[in-house]
């Protein structure tokens, strides 16, 4: 982990680091640091299996949909880099908004 960090210091557009840091701690069960990393990742160069990643993460704990939005509007205020991350987690949370109000409230956050 710490080499990973050292080297994203030096290249800090680099997101195949990111990716990879994150995948190291999802394994070590940090699952909130992975999916910073890779919506990181994910903002500095779009890659389907960031996003697929993050997806996979957050069935896991619909709590960790929520995170992700919080991590997406403080990141930045243009969300265009992300457009396909929010899109599929539009997606996937319109499974759970009957079921749990929250969700509809974190999705409409991604819009303003």
């Amino acid at each position: 982990l710490y080499d990973f960090s050292k080297a994203i210091e030096i290249s800090t557009s680099n997101a195949i680091l990111f990716y990879n840091r994150s995948k190291l701690m999802k394994k070590m069960g940090m699952i909130k640091e992975s999916l910073e990393d890779l919506i990181e990742a994910e903002f500095i160069d779009s890659n389907e299996q960031y996003i697929n990643d993050v997806i996979n993460l957050i069935k896991g704990n619909i709590e960790f949909l929520d995170y992700c939005v919080k991590i997406i509007l403080e990141k930045s205020d243009d969300k265009s880099s992300v457009d396909n991350l929010i899109k599929r987690l539009e997606e996937y949370g319109n499974n759970f908004k009957e079921q749990t109000p929250e969700v509809s409230a974190t999705l409409e956050r991604l819009h303003f």
